[in-house]
């Protein structure tokens, strides 16, 4: 799944990146996909 949504977001956007908050927990699978660069 979050292959797929790194994939649409590669459509839209120059470059994509993935980020983990350092406010979430270890254990948590919370994550930010951020898009930069709209194409």
């Amino acid at each position: 799944l979050l292959e797929e949504l790194r994939r649409e977001f590669s459509n839209s956007f120059a470059k994509v990146k993935l980020c983990k908050p350092k406010s979430s927990r270890s254990e948590s699978v919370e994550i930010f996909i951020l898009g930069l660069a709209k194409k």
